[in-house]
């Protein structure tokens, strides 16, 4: 079943977030199958690179926070409403407020511990082994998806509200 957008004055603002979002992902899984196939390549023909598994793992990491902020823009992340729809109404309101509340602590806290390993890393100027980049442009991606998390939860509430609400699913059953 797939439920129409409501457009708010938001929206433009929530394309661009969910652009930016789509490119950076992109652009890291295009990353890690560049840096795989070289690893591969390297080991094919007996000189393997160190960096190229550092590489893959920054990569990685980025692309991994990135698209977990990116999928409650929309209220594609996984969620269990098939147990929630057997109970009365109320409890169902209810859980769609504990759904907003929850997600919003859960992002609060990867922007507060991650800005806080952000701004260790920027202090002890730390840099990676094999690739000598600071470490914060690693660090960065966790205060990066607190944020796009967030705004990702107003965009489900603002925009496909009926995603959200679970009240009105398990009628009649």
């Amino acid at each position: 079943m797939t439920q129409e957008r409501t457009r708010t004055k938001f929206s433009d603002l929530f394309d661009a977030i969910n652009t930016l979002e789509n490119v950076i992902a992109g652009l890291s899984l295009t990353g890690i199958l560049i840096v795989v196939i070289i690893q591969i390549v390297g080991r094919t023909v007996g000189t393997p690179m160190p960096w190229t598994e550092e590489g893959t793992r920054y990569l990685f990491l980025w692309m991994m926070w990135v698209a977990l902020a990116s999928g409650f823009s929309k209220v594609e992340s996984p969620r269990v409403t098939f147990f929630v729809s057997l109970f009365p109404q109320i409890f169902r309101k209810l859980c769609s407020c504990i759904y907003i509340v929850v997600n919003f602590f859960i992002f609060g806290f990867i922007l507060y511990y991650g800005g806080q390993i952000f701004f260790m890393q920027m202090r002890m100027n730390e840099m990676g082994a094999a690739i000598l980049i600071p470490m914060s442009v690693i660090g960065i991606c966790l205060p990066v998806a607190g944020i796009l998390g967030m705004l990702g939860v107003v965009q489900s509430v603002l925009e496909y509200r009926s995603k959200v609400d679970i009240e009105g699913r398990g009628e009649g059953k």
